[in-house]
């Protein structure tokens, strides 16, 4: 089962990880996916092993006598530990110039090559011990997140960015993406644009679910999207694998469906598109945990949205064809070993072999999602289309 915090791991130790500890703590459950494969462990995996134990040497330099000069000082949380000089709140100059050296000190470790250390966010966690009143009735919020990332060295992040509306242009270019006041009235203010609050987690969980809706609890647009299962051939596929797919690709959606369409009912506005598979229509044999679990979805949704459409709730599916994405190119790398010839010889033959003679682009694919998500298409449900290039060899 996954653990409720990283620091779960050291649970009664008031101090910070060892690299031992942080490189357990990442082995929590977690579903990893790189290039259509499923990582098992990321502490081993070629592609992220090497940053891992670059951080835990991080980790293990706050307990080494011989750095701990440089690193630590007295937490200020009441446990009697150590902590990074960074991760508790100066108070004097000599604070300041001792935080300055142990930043630099754990940089010199990585030759300054790691973009994101664990005292990247220490700045802002310190800002809610020292100004925990500004928070007002959370205010006790701000203190106990001050203490737990001070008594651990929490490696913390954020994601917080704006809607990616045109990536041809440059962020100031596309000014619909910002929040911006349009005018002021005795009852307010009126705003257009718009905030992304990217929520780290994993949709296909509860705890996920539940992390998003927190974060947006009464969405007017709920788009269903999650990475596909890995290809592969059904006999070595087992129960475990092919219920991975379906709360996956099947139940993870109809979840997020049954959290929100009451109240889209309710306001009488709601638009639910499900991203699935081409192969609902024209089955992949190798994708056969795809097919199974999309198929379902496809079948739930034909019923469901012909109950909600009289609210103005549309709910229609998206199904991709071969877009040029890392999903379809881990498949072209898959199909190029088992036949022994290079993904760009395979890719070459797809496109040569598809009405419009190339992938389809992410931008194609975004701009028929946001159609289909607005008001002018609230006499659209249902419906199950298809962005294929023409590929599928049918009328119907």
């Amino acid at each position: 089962m996954p653990q409720a915090k990283s620091e779960d791991i050291i649970a009664g130790k008031k101090r910070p990880f060892t690299g031992q500890e942080y490189l357990d703590s990442l082995r929590d459950g977690r579903e990893i996916y790189i290039y259509g494969e499923q990582v098992k462990d990321v502490t081993t995996h070629p592609a992220f092993r090497n940053s891992a134990r670059t951080v835990a040497k991080l980790y293990d330099a706050l307990h080494d006598p011989a750095q701990q000069g440089a690193l630590t000082c007295p937490t200020d949380t009441g446990t009697g530990g150590f902590t990074h000089k960074f991760f508790r709140v100066a108070k004097s100059r000599e604070d300041l110039i001792g935080q300055r050296n142990a930043i630099a000190h754990w940089a010199r470790m990585s030759y300054g090559w790691m973009g994101r250390t664990p005292d990247y966010k220490a700045s802002l966690m310190n800002t809610l011990g020292v100004n925990y009143a500004f928070y007002d009735k959370f205010a006790d919020n701000a203190r106990n997140w001050y203490a737990r990332a001070q008594n651990h060295v929490l490696f913390m992040n954020h994601a917080i960015v704006n809607p990616p509306v045109d990536r041809m242009k440059a962020a100031d270019q596309v000014k619909d993406v910002f929040i911006t006041i349009q005018k002021e009235t005795d009852a307010g203010i009126v705003v257009s644009g718009a905030k992304v609050v990217a929520i780290a987690g994993d949709i296909t969980t509860p705890a996920g679910r539940a992390q998003a809706l927190a974060a947006c609890p009464n969405p007017d647009i709920l788009v269903n999207n999650a990475g596909g299962p890995p290809p592969g051939d059904f006999r070595n596929w087992s129960r475990e694998d092919w219920l991975k797919a379906i709360d996956a690709n099947m139940l993870a959606p109809i979840e997020l469906i049954k959290a929100t369409v009451d109240a889209m009912i309710a306001r009488r506005f709601g638009r639910i598109v499900n991203i699935t598979s081409g192969a609902v229509r024209m089955p992949i044999p190798e994708l056969g945990l795809s097919n199974g679990a999309r198929t379902g979805l496809t079948g739930f949704v034909a019923g469901l949205a012909r109950q909600t459409v009289a609210h103005n709730v549309t709910i229609n599916n998206l199904l991709p064809g071969p877009f040029d994405t890392d999903r379809l190119r881990s498949n072209l790398v898959f199909h190029a070993q088992k036949l022994g010839k290079t993904p760009e010889e395979l890719a070459r033959t797809r496109t040569e072999a598809n009405p419009a003679k190339r992938f389809g682009t992410v931008a194609e694919f975004g701009d028929a999602c946001a159609f289909l998500c607005s008001a002018q298409a609230g006499y659209i449900t249902g419906q199950n289309l298809l962005l294929d290039g023409g590929a599928f060899p049918g009328t119907l």
